[in-house]
């Protein structure tokens, strides 16, 4: 894919949020494989009754540019609609096309949504009610093998044996074909 190729499928994942004839929304890329079945009604129904706009914190980004406020990943948004959502998400993609202006503070090299909606976010004077879904929600990167029979996220807590491993509602993979090929032949259980 060429940089030109990104910038356009970035606007249009953007341009789509705004699209959304609905009320309530889940947008997932297509390189989320949903393992939970009650993921989709738990995110419409009971977290956007305490947000309007939910996405996973990334733990892929250790030092966030805004301090003491996590990263997110745009793999995974659900968001009422209303006319500060689709301010908020206008915003956000008018970020992404000014985003040279932006991206020279940046130590990252390619500039996309989820860095759009971050800034909109931490930036933005937004009205709305944010809510970060932990990694669990999308088990970013987390392997699929034939033998494998459940699969789970684990934090520092896990290692210290003050909780167990958080079942995965969904793996966010990046090599979609690749975990699709490593299921085993019954599905996940």
């Amino acid at each position: 894919v060429s940089l030109s190729d990104r910038k356009l499928a970035v606007f249009l994942k953007l341009y789509a949020f705004l699209q959304s004839p609905y009320t309530r929304t889940l947008f997932l890329d297509a390189d989320i494989y949903v393992l939970s079945p009650t993921l989709v009604r738990d995110l419409l129904n009971t977290t956007l009754n305490v947000a309007e706009v939910a996405f996973p914190v990334s733990p892929a980004h250790a030092k966030p540019e805004f301090g003491p406020i996590p990263y997110i990943c745009s793999c995974m948004v659900a968001w009422k609609s209303s006319p500060a959502s689709k301010t908020f998400f206008t915003r956000a993609m008018s970020r992404f096309l000014q985003h040279r202006a932006i991206a020279k503070k940046q130590t990252r090299d390619l500039w996309g949504d989820q860095d759009a909606i971050y800034y909109e976010w931490v930036r933005g004077n937004n009205p709305l009610r944010f809510l970060l879904l932990t990694e669990e929600f999308y088990c970013p990167q987390v392997s699929m093998t034939p033998k494998t029979k459940s699969f789970t996220w684990t934090t520092p807590w896990t290692d210290m044996k003050k909780s167990k491993p958080h079942l995965c509602r969904a793996i966010h993979g990046h090599s979609y074909y690749d975990m699709v090929d490593a299921l085993p032949p019954q599905g996940h259980t």
